[in-house]
């Protein structure tokens, strides 16, 4: 949809390499997305969120279905 188009005509900015140099990793961006959302009032995730979630796929070697429908 074009009304979810921040710059329509522009191309979009890869911030990859700047948050790899910071040190970003999944777990980092849920930790501080928890944050923002315990800033708003919202309770924190519980316990069983971080222990029984897969934030990013397995460098063991392990093909697993990894996205938000499975």
């Amino acid at each position: 949809m074009d009304r979810t188009v921040p710059f329509k005509g522009k191309s979009g900015i890869d911030v990859t390499e700047a948050m790899n140099k910071q040190g970003y990793t999944a777990e980092k961006m849920f930790r501080l997305g928890d944050e923002f959302f315990q800033s708003l009032g919202f309770e924190a995730l519980p316990p069983e969120f971080w222990n029984g979630s897969v934030l990013s796929k397995p460098t063991d070697g392990r093909e697993i279905t990894c996205h938000p429908s499975a």
